[in-house]
């Protein structure tokens, strides 16, 4: 008999719904999502200093520039013989470098998945192209030197990729633009969707301006400039709106328990 009453005792607790309680629920802890504080300090700080480097040609009529904004290229503030185009391209080369410090700081500063190391390789290239096109500026300006202007319309396209400062220009949009597709992607997967449609906007306003200041500079029209700037405005706003997410977006927060999924034997 006292085998008997053990072995009904043991049954009921194996098997649900038989007047007996759960044993139980065994914890787990969550990994944490985000790493070092410090990163997320050092790349938020880096990337509103490279969104405010990057928009630096806002202050080329007060530095005495003579160019067009409508017609110009950005990067005709940098060729030798225009006002301040020491110090367009120093900012090129510090907007560079802080391009580059947040790159390297993503991955520990809000984790290390796929597709934000494709945001940090993205951006480390990006970084590189525009440090290269600092010290590798355009020869002249075709906006205001006909000769210039001349070459710049006769020459085919596989002619003006054999210059560097166009081909690290070119490396350095497709980069940057592979890095705002990632980080939409990152955003999209959390929590925060407006952050999310912001990055998507961004990323889909990089694409159009650069499109359409391909297509004004190959026809050859006066309102290359307005574009192009419109575009680095944009990217501009997207370098801002990293630096916000690495300093907000994946919080270090203490790690929380959560209840492990039943047992098949366990659920009704």
């Amino acid at each position: 008999m006292g085998n008997a009453a053990a072995r009904d005792a043991m049954a009921a607790t194996a098997e649900p719904g038989r007047g007996t309680s759960r044993a139980p629920v065994a914890r787990v802890r969550r990994p944490r999502e985000g790493y070092s504080f410090a990163a997320r300090v050092v790349g938020g700080v880096a990337g509103l200093g490279a969104a405010c480097g990057n928009s630096v040609f806002v202050l080329a009529g007060p530095l005495g520039s003579t160019l067009s904004a409508k017609a110009s290229y950005v990067s005709e503030l940098e060729v030798g013989g225009e006002p301040a185009s020491g110090l367009f391209r120093a900012f090129d080369i510090a907007t560079g470098a802080m391009i580059i410090a947040v790159a390297l700081t993503l991955p520990t500063a809000l984790s290390a998945r796929l597709a934000v190391r494709v945001v940090s390789v993205s951006l480390c290239g990006a970084g590189i192209a525009s440090i290269f096109d600092a010290l590798n500026p355009m020869p002249c300006a075709p906006s205001v030197d006909l000769r210039c202007r001349s070459y710049e319309e006769t020459a085919n396209l596989v002619v003006q990729l054999q210059q560097g400062h166009t081909v690290s220009s070119v490396l350095g949009e497709l980069a940057m633009f592979a890095a705002m597709s990632a980080l939409a992607v990152v955003t999209w997967r959390g929590t925060n969707r407006r952050l999310a449609r912001i990055a998507v906007g961004l990323g889909m306003g990089f694409a159009v301006s650069g499109l359409a200041t391909v297509t004004l500079t190959l026809v050859g029209s006066q309102d290359v400039g307005a574009v192009e700037r419109a575009q680095v405005a944009v990217e501009s706003a997207w370098l801002a709106l990293l630096a916000v997410h690495v300093c907000t977006g994946n919080r270090r927060t203490r790690a929380g328990q959560y209840p492990q999924p039943l047992a098949p034997h366990q659920r009704r």
